[in-house]
């Protein structure tokens, strides 16, 4: 049972360092979005979640963003309309997407984010949904 936990945690750690190196520094975003804002969207809707960075440069983004092995989005980041954050701290999308978790630190409200549910793209112009009208 030991050994079982150990490889499971070990697999954890491993994706959780391997996910942000792919943001920083394992593909070109960290030369092409270093002085604009990037959007990230839900993987699931395609709708946006986070702009970053906002207030702070992308080199204090990433920086952070590394120390803590989760992208970190602050709260001028956080896109309110669709994301929301529940009573234990989870971080979901509005359309229930699990997100992360928020871990306020001294700065503030610290919103730690599963790469994996930030890497969706827009729904392209023909694919945008339109609901009935009842």
């Amino acid at each position: 049972m030991l050994r079982k936990l150990i490889l499971i945690t070990t697999v954890v750690l491993l994706f959780m360092f391997l996910s942000i190196g792919i943001l920083c520094t394992g593909t070109t975003m960290i030369k092409e979005q270093e002085h604009k804002v990037t959007t990230f969207y839900d993987s699931v809707t395609g709708k946006p979640l986070f702009r970053a960075p906002v207030g702070r440069t992308w080199n204090d983004f990433r920086l952070e963003s590394e120390r803590h092995g989760w992208p970190s989005f602050r709260d001028a980041e956080v896109i309110t309309d669709d994301t929301r954050v529940l009573e234990d701290g989870e971080v979901v999308s509005k359309d229930g997407t699990h997100l992360g978790h928020n871990l306020p630190d001294g700065k503030g409200n610290r919103y730690c984010i599963n790469l994996v549910s930030i890497a969706g793209q827009p729904p392209a112009k023909d694919e945008v949904e339109v609901e009935d009208e009842d």
